[in-house]
């Protein structure tokens, strides 16, 4: 969070609870951080990272 903060896409606000203060977070534009997060949990989560390419050679390259 403290990254999307250097990167403007989410502001940081402490708020004071009854169990003291606390770091509240809130993304400036929420259409555009969701695809961003849901892109770098598929990367963390999979083993192979698939980069939207398929190589099919039936001939040598050389």
């Amino acid at each position: 969070m403290e990254k999307l903060c250097r990167n403007n896409l989410a502001c940081c606000m402490p708020i004071e609870t009854e169990n003291g203060e606390m770091k509240s977070y809130t993304y400036y534009n929420e259409t555009v951080i969701i695809p961003i997060l849901c892109s770098a949990k598929e990367l963390r989560d999979r083993k192979v990272i698939h980069w939207g390419i398929w190589f099919d050679r039936n001939i040598p390259l050389f």
